[in-house]
């Protein structure tokens, strides 16, 4: 081989290395940007968490006031409905009082020949669950005094039936209070 057969072997043996060492570089250099551009988009993820934290964060700072104000107006509607819906159920507990008492008035104070009249007012009773326990001695007194009076047989009838229904509901009454309300 001649000198310049072994000069341009040489020459293609340097240039082939360079050309690989040249690859190797490209290769790593791809590698080591794939592996920036991973932590970079990690950083991007994180960044972008991080706004759409302080976004929100300052979403709900500006809609405080609004928020504050609808529930103003919510209490501002809400609150005159249950000041009347309570001032009606007190005036309806008023108004049936009074026409308890008044119903054990006409019972009590009814004058000879009101026979039918008292045995509806007995009757009546059974409508007034609140007033169940006194309503039941109340008849049981009554019901002891006039037994004894042959023409109130119907009405001693009525006041043993009106007994029997409240004594019922009473137990129903009384276990329901005691299941929701805890209260015997």
């Amino acid at each position: 081989m001649s000198y310049s057969q072994k000069n341009d072997s040489i020459k293609i043996q340097v240039t082939d290395s360079i050309e690989i060492t040249k690859i190797k570089k490209t290769d790593n250099e791809l590698k080591q940007n794939k592996s920036d551009e991973k932590v970079n988009n990690l950083g991007n993820k994180k960044n972008r968490v991080e706004k759409s934290e302080n976004q929100t964060i300052e979403y709900i700072k500006s809609k405080w006031i609004e928020l504050l104000g609808l529930l103003i107006a919510i209490l501002a509607f809400f609150i005159p409905i249950y000041k009347y819906l309570s001032q009606k159920r007190e005036e309806q507990k008023d108004k049936r009082f009074e026409t308890y008492h008044k119903l054990i008035a006409d019972l009590v104070n009814a004058p000879g020949g009101m026979l039918d009249r008292q045995i509806a007012t007995v009757f009546e009773f059974r409508n007034f669950p609140d007033y169940f326990e006194l309503s039941k001695r109340i008849l049981t007194d009554l019901k002891n005094q006039w037994d004894n009076i042959p023409e109130n047989g119907r009405l001693v009838s009525e006041m043993n039936l009106t007994i029997a229904y409240i004594e019922r509901k009473m137990k129903w009454y009384n276990h329901l209070l005691y299941m929701i309300l805890g209260i015997k």
